[in-house]
Parts: C-alpha cells; sequence; structure tokens
C-alpha cells in the first residue's frame, strides 16, 4: 500500500467518525480518532492531512479549567476527495 492510498484510506475512515454537527477538534480530541495518544504524533499526522488538502485549521471555543471559554487552534476536514 502506497503512502497516498493509506493517507486516502485513513481520511475516509476519519470522515466516518468525525461526523457530526461540531467536526472541528483540538489536538488532543483528534487523537482518539487516529489511535495515537502522544501529541507529536497526532501533531505530524495532521500537519499530512493540512499539506494534502484534506484538513484545514480554524478557531474554535473550548472551555478552559477555571470554565472561561477561550478560542484556540482546532482542525477540520475539508471536502476534499
Amino acid at each position: 500500500m502506497t503512502e497516498a492510498q493509506l493517507l486516502e484510506s485513513l481520511v475516509a475512515e476519519l470522515r466516518k467518525r468525525a461526523a457530526g454537527p461540531e467536526d472541528a477538534r483540538t489536538v488532543t480530541e483528534w487523537g482518539p480518532l487516529f489511535g495515537l495518544v502522544n501529541e507529536k504524533s497526532i501533531r505530524t499526522r495532521i500537519r499530512a492531512l493540512i499539506a494534502s488538502g484534506h484538513m484545514e485549521r480554524t478557531r474554535i471555543i473550548r472551555e478552559d479549567l477555571g470554565g472561561v471559554d477561550r478560542t484556540v487552534n482546532g482542525y477540520r476536514l475539508t471536502g476534499a476527495p
């Protein structure tokens, strides 16, 4: 299996799992969907998906430990095939 085929199968599986009204997620939230725990590995996977046009960076609101809403980096799948 080539790297391109592997990437395509990963994107297809992520589209199934990531379907929902709030499809943008933080790096930590993407981890379980990738089956990864190490944040560096998750970021590497996200960078590869962004480079291939399958994912884009956006800003999302998440609540911090103090209960205050903060705008943080988020990533979502694009409509690219």
